[in-house]
């Protein structure tokens, strides 16, 4: 379950309105506005609604690019955007800086995201660290027990490209690689090709 997908449960369960405002890889609904993706959409709804809403959530690690009327808080979690020095994170770095007097509050998953966020980017708001993970166990299949006693390695992840489970299975071929000999990696081409949604 994505950050957004559990914020949306929990709203929908306390009957709160709220909106999501997303770009066009995502499908329209009730509670979906899409928008271009790109810098002045999201300026131009700004501008015609920011006196709308009570409160703003940010997930995207950016804030708004105008100041709006409610309370605004920016979940931060890409630390790349700090460190890395290619040229989109250099303006996404400066991009973040120029507009983050229109934040009230900053939110973090760890301490140590917090103290990177002091040092490389502001020290200026609060910043409350807020773990965001949802146990379902009622979704979880705990049938199959595992064959090993000694677990090396674990990467709980959702099926998506960008958590690289290619790159994954590419390391682990790699004769450097200490990986448990008795390791089961017959089903490799079947979870990529029906569990990983194509780029």
């Amino acid at each position: 379950m994505t950050i957004l997908n559990r914020i949306t449960k929990e709203l929908d369960s306390r009957g709160l309105f709220y909106k999501v405002l997303l770009d066009q890889r995502h499908k329209k609904s009730n509670n979906v506005i899409i928008l271009k993706n790109g810098f002045f959409s999201r300026l131009f709804f700004y501008l015609k609604n920011h006196k709308k809403f009570s409160s703003i959530l940010c997930l995207g690690n950016v804030p708004p690019p105008i100041k709006c009327f409610g309370k605004v808080y920016l979940f931060f979690h890409n630390v790349n955007l700090l460190k890395n020095n290619d040229l989109i994170s250099l303006l996404k770095r400066r991009f973040i800086k120029y507009f983050i007097s229109n934040l009230d509050e900053i939110i973090v998953q760890t301490k140590e995201v917090e103290k990177i966020v002091k040092n490389l980017l502001t020290d200026k708001f609060k910043i409350n660290i807020h773990p965001i993970f949802d146990i379902c166990y009622k979704s979880l299949n705990f049938t199959e027990k595992f064959k090993h006693k000694n677990i090396t390695f674990i990467y709980p992840a959702s099926f998506f490209s960008h958590k690289n489970h290619k790159l994954l299975f590419n390391v682990f071929r790699k004769p450097s690689i200490k990986f448990p000999k008795n390791a089961n990696m017959n089903h490799e081409k079947s979870y990529l090709a029906h569990r990983m949604p194509k780029d």
